[in-house]
C-alpha cells in the first residue's frame, strides 16, 4: 500500500479548505438482525382416523382468511393439521431466542492510508505550518472530532518532519486522554497516526534503528521510501505497551525517545510532563509544573536586561534540556535538544556553555532574594 502524494495544483485547497468528510472506514458494519415471524396457530377439529377417510374429505376453496373461518363454522368439514414436530414451548423458546441475541459485531476498522504534501508543500515556512497545526489543534480541542482534521494534521506533521526543526514531541496537537479503560475507535486511530509521525520522524533525521523483530526491518530502511501504511499495519497496530514499544522492541535512546510523542517510555513521556504540566499525587495532591517559576524568572530578568529580551523561549528551552538529559550532558548535545524544543538550528556549543553560565547566575540571584 503506497503513500498518497497530493498533486500541487490541490495543495492551496487542501491547506485552505476546512470542511473535511471522515472516512468511510471508520463505520463499523453490522449484520442485520434475524426476523422470525412467529408460528400461527390453529385448533383443529378431530382427525380422520384411517387414511381412507382423510381421502374422501370434500375438497374446500379457500380464498381469504375469512373464507377459513366461514368454511370451518358453516361445514362439518375438517382441515387436518399434523402435530408440530417441536414441542409448543421448546419452539416459542428458540423463536424468543432468536428476536433478542444481539447481531455480532464485526472488528471496528482502521484507517491505513494516509496523505503527504507535494515538495511545494514542504517548502512552506515553518512558522506557517506551525501556525496551520495550532489552528486544526485548537478546533479538535473545540469540536473533538478528529477525523474532521485527520488528513491536515498528518499533512502538516509530516511536513514538519521533514524541515527537521521540531520535534513532534514539541508541538501543540491532539494529544490522547489519559485513561485505563479501553481506547475508541477514534482514540486508537489517533495512536496510530502519531506512531507513524514519530516514524516518520525517525527516518527524515536518518536515525539507525534495528527492531527486534525481523519483519519489522524494512520499516525503518533509510535506502528506501518511507511507508507509512506499512508502519500503520506492521507497528502502529500492534496492541504493545509504551515501555515494550519504545525500549524491548526498537531499543530507542533516551535522548531520542524525549523528542517523540508516542515512541518514548513511560519514565521519559512522564518527566517531561511533569515539568510543563504538573501532576497529582496519590493522595490527591496536585503538584504544579516546575517551568513556572523558572519562566517567571526568565521574564523579569528580560524586563531588567535588554539583551535578554527577545531570547526567553531559548533560555527557557535550555533550562528544559537539561532537565531531560541531565546535568551530565554534553554542551552540544542540549544545544541540539534545545533547538527541537523550539525549532531552530542546534545551538552552538560555546553559546550553549555561556548561556548556561548567564541562567544559573540569574537563578541564583532570584532564589536568594527569595530566601
Amino acid at each position: 500500500m503506497n503513500n498518497y502524494e497530493m498533486p500541487d495544483d490541490e495543495l492551496n485547497k487542501f491547506l485552505n479548505d476546512s470542511t473535511w468528510e471522515p472516512t468511510d472506514s471508520t463505520e463499523i458494519q453490522q449484520e442485520q438482525p434475524i426476523t422470525i415471524a412467529p408460528p400461527c396457530h390453529v385448533e383443529a377439529k378431530e382427525q380422520p382416523d384411517t387414511t381412507e377417510e382423510l381421502l374422501t374429505l370434500p375438497a374446500v376453496k379457500v380464498s381469504s382468511d375469512k373464507d377459513v373461518a366461514s368454511t370451518l363454522i358453516d361445514s362439518s368439514v375438517v382441515i387436518p393439521i399434523p402435530p408440530p414436530t417441536t414441542p409448543h414451548k421448546a419452539l416459542v423458546k428458540e423463536i424468543t431466542e432468536a428476536l433478542t441475541t444481539k447481531p455480532a459485531k464485526s472488528k471496528p476498522i482502521l484507517d491505513h492510508n494516509y496523505i503527504m504534501l507535494p515538495r511545494s508543500g514542504v517548502e512552506i515556512y515553518q512558522e506557517v505550518l506551525v501556525k496551520l497545526l495550532n489552528k486544526i489543534t485548537t478546533e479538535y480541542l473545540e469540536e473533538a472530532d478528529y477525523y474532521s482534521i485527520r488528513k491536515k494534521y498528518i499533512a502538516i506533521s509530516m511536513a514538519l518532519n521533514e524541515k527537521g526543526l521540531l520535534a513532534p514531541a514539541f508541538r501543540h496537537q491532539p494529544r490522547l486522554p489519559f485513561m485505563n479503560v479501553k481506547r475508541t475507535l477514534t482514540e486508537t486511530q489517533l495512536l496510530v497516526d502519531q506512531i507513524v509521525i514519530d516514524c516518520h520522524w525517525l527516518h527524515c533525521r536518518k536515525v539507525f534503528v534495528k527492531p527486534d523483530k525481523v519483519n519489522l526491518y524494512e520499516l525503518f530502511d533509510l535506502n528506501s521510501k518511507f511507508d507509512a501504511s506499512a508502519v500503520s499495519i506492521k507497528l502502529g497496530a500492534r496492541v504493545w505497551k509504551r515501555d515494550f514499544r519504545a525500549i524491548d522492541m526498537l531499543a530507542l535512546s533516551d535522548p531520542m525517545q524525549h523528542q517523540l510523542l508516542i515512541l518514548s517510555s513511560t519514565n521519559i513521556h512522564d518527566k517531561y510532563k511533569h515539568i510543563m504540566k504538573g501532576y497529582t499525587k496519590k493522595a490527591g495532591l496536585r503538584v504544579k509544573p516546575t517551568i513556572i517559576p523558572i519562566r517567571r524568572a526568565i521574564c523579569a530578568w528580560a524586563e531588567e536586561r535588554h539583551q535578554i529580551r527577545g531570547q526567553q523561549e531559548i533560555y527557557e528551552a535550555l533550562w528544559i534540556a537539561r532537565e531531560l538529559l541531565g546535568r551530565s550532558a554534553k554542551p552540544g548535545t542540549l544545544g541540539k535538544m534545545a533547538g527541537i524544543m523550539i525549532g531552530v538550528p542546534p545551538l552552538d556549543s560555546k553559546t550553549v556553555s555561556g548561556k548556561y553560565v548567564s541562567l544559573d547566575k540569574m537563578l541564583a540571584r532570584t532564589v536568594a532574594s527569595a530566601s
